[in-house]
């Protein structure tokens, strides 16, 4: 659809441009005279410079002597902690030891590594440097030789569920190497809004919300349909609470605020974690679970090893998974023996080819999750046998990426355009029914009642539509039932009751004052649906049923019985991923403790 494309095409020009070079440089500390020295390759001193990152200006410092880079400095940022923190300490360090801008970027935080060599570049600039022979990169001999680690457990992928199998696992007396694929750890948990459903807290007993196992379970079925794991999510209920307190033993510092999921959702059970700014608690973000289940971990003498991604499973003459082959950042083979691997690679949101395969109806234009979810850890189980579990669904949300329009009056259809629901239910709500409808797309419609101060610009640039009448409307978006759908929503409207959703009459007003608008609600995911299905003590099964020895699984790699296609809210993937961590990392330790 040509709306589809040009706002496509909107957010890469943004994105291009959000990388250049806002800001100039300040002059250096002791400059007295023209940039350049004939004696070296740079003249002294401190240079200052900026470039846009993410969020805002990235600003440096770079000290020179005539003939290196002593030191390059992050003075000011906003980028986002727990996900830039990776670029923000390695690209740096890497210009001083390799005396070179050839650095490759932090997968992950590209926006905030790209922001960093420019600021750079240009504070070089300022020193009379060579830049084009700073940005030639001497090509690196790899050994061909591969490095070996022998140990009992080793963890694929660093994040929530990564980290929670790693630490429990420690501390159950296993000798434990985490391998990940970033430079960081955290994965989607880190980049998250930091919430998790559990239930039967005391933050909620606090507040007077009556909740229990046993009602988190029931809500769980009901959203899976009485299609999902009943054992599994009796589990994720019934551990909700020590699991919830355990991350508190482990560091993790929770809010006192606490919501429902939508009013229609209760009781709420969304705990936030909580960061300090100054003496001020906040809400904070997925970062402040994952850090400090990495420090624990760390302390219980687990191995992480970054830039390392997993290539492939090792198995022996009888099928069991011994270990893992990978590849470090220098491009040599690392091979990891193991009594048992542990499987938390996340999904597969960033491969459009796996999409296809288990999820049809998921084309997202943007996700939110990190670079290196592209379904390695589904890919290597499938390669060993595993049997695959997926039922087509993601967290996927159809939202609006240019407007900002909210729960007004105004109402959702199809691409047909046939209204399909409550325009106030909770937004996953719309990605469930449009499953059921085999519909990959929606729209708002409102009128000049609707209208908001930003539409003027958003049409001219092709981003939302524009029409005099109903029916030129659907002639330019190739509908068939929009201008049906609108006489009969301007009915109940007049009516004063919504017979067919039952919207709230505050809602209920006609959409009957030309111009009329379409704003486009486009895919976003945060997560998908399906790998390898386990057994309620994360051990991979075999497309016979059989258990594959030395196999595990936990966290969204191994949802596929979890979740069906409507996602329960924010916070229920990271409660499922802690849960199922802690029984993946117990188990495997007391198998190869065991066997010792």
């Amino acid at each position: 659809m040509k709306f589809k494309s040009k706002l496509v095409i909107f957010f890469i020009v943004i994105g291009l441009l959000s990388t250049m070079v806002l800001g100039c440089s300040s002059k250096p500390a002791n400059q007295d005279g023209q940039i350049g020295s004939d004696e070296g390759m740079f003249k002294p001193g401190t240079y200052t410079s900026e470039a846009k990152g993410h969020n805002g200006m990235v600003k440096v410092s770079v000290t020179v002597d005539g003939n290196s880079i002593k030191e390059v400095k992050i003075i000011e940022h906003e980028e986002s902690k727990g996900i830039a923190d990776a670029a923000l300490e390695n690209i740096p360090t890497k210009i001083v030891e390799g005396q070179t801008l050839a650095v490759d970027v932090v997968a992950g935080s590209t926006f905030t590594s790209n922001a960093i060599l420019l600021a750079v570049e240009e504070a070089l600039k300022q020193a009379g440097a060579d830049i084009g022979a700073l940005k030639n990169k001497a090509q690196e001999v790899v050994s061909s030789e591969a490095i070996t680690y022998d140990t009992e457990i080793v963890v694929v992928g660093g994040g929530g569920a990564g980290l929670t199998a790693a630490l429990e696992a420690a501390n159950q007396g296993a000798k434990v190497i985490v391998v990940e694929k970033l430079s960081m750890t955290g994965g989607s948990t880190a980049r998250s809004g930091g919430k998790i459903l559990e239930a039967g807290t005391e933050i909620q007993k606090a507040q007077g919300i009556e909740d229990s196992a046993d009602l988190y379970y029931e809500f769980l079925m009901e959203i899976g349909e009485g299609k999902i794991d009943e054992k599994k999510a009796r589990i994720i209920a019934d551990t909700s609470l020590e699991n919830f307190n355990w991350l508190v033993e482990n560091g993790v510092e929770f809010s006192k605020n606490i919501e429902p999921l939508h009013e229609r959702r209760k009781p709420a059970r969304g705990h936030y974690v909580a960061v300090q700014d100054g003496k001020v608690e906040q809400d904070g973000h997925g970062w402040a679970i994952t850090q400090p289940l990495e420090k624990k971990a760390r302390e219980a003498g687990v191995e992480i090893l970054l830039e390392t991604p997993a290539n492939k499973l090792i198995t022996d003459d009888s099928g069991a998974v011994v270990g893992v082959e990978c590849t470090n950042a220098q491009g040599q083979k690392v091979i990891i023996n193991a009594k048992a691997v542990i499987l938390a690679t996340g999904g597969y949101d960033n491969n459009p080819e796996l999409l296809k395969e288990y999820a049809p109806l998921v084309e997202p234009v943007y996700t939110t999750v990190a670079v290196g979810n592209v379904g390695d850890g589904l890919i290597m189980a499938r390669e060993v046998g595993a049997k695959i579990e997926a039922n087509g669904g993601a967290i996927l949300l159809y939202l609006d990426l240019a407007a900002g329009v909210g729960e007004v009056g105004g109402l959702y259809v199809d691409t047909t355009g046939s209204r399909f629901m409550d325009e106030t239910d909770f937004w996953f709500r719309r990605t469930k029914i449009l499953m059921d409808r085999n519909q990959k797309g929606m729209y708002y419609i409102t009128d000049s009642k609707g209208k908001l101060d930003n539409f003027d610009t958003l049409v001219e640039a092709g981003n939302i539509i524009m029409a005099d009448t109903i029916e030129e409307l659907q002639e330019k978006l190739g509908m068939t039932e929009l201008t049906k759908t609108v006489e009969r929503y301007n009915t109940l409207a007049k009516k004063g009751k919504d017979e067919d959703f039952n919207k709230s009459p505050d809602y209920l007003i006609a959409v009957d004052e030309g111009p009329f608008y379409a704003v486009p609600f486009l895919p976003i995911t945060s997560g998908t649906f399906g790998g390898p299905l386990t057994n309620e003590n994360g051990q991979v099964l075999s497309n016979s049923g059989d258990i594959i020895k030395g196999l595990y699984a936990a966290g969204e790699v191994a949802n596929g019985d979890v979740f069906y296609q409507e996602y329960p809210g924010s916070g229920s993937s990271i409660s499922m991923c802690i849960a199922f961590g802690r029984i993946a990392g117990s188990v495997a330790a007391q198998e190869v403790i065991k066997g010792r």
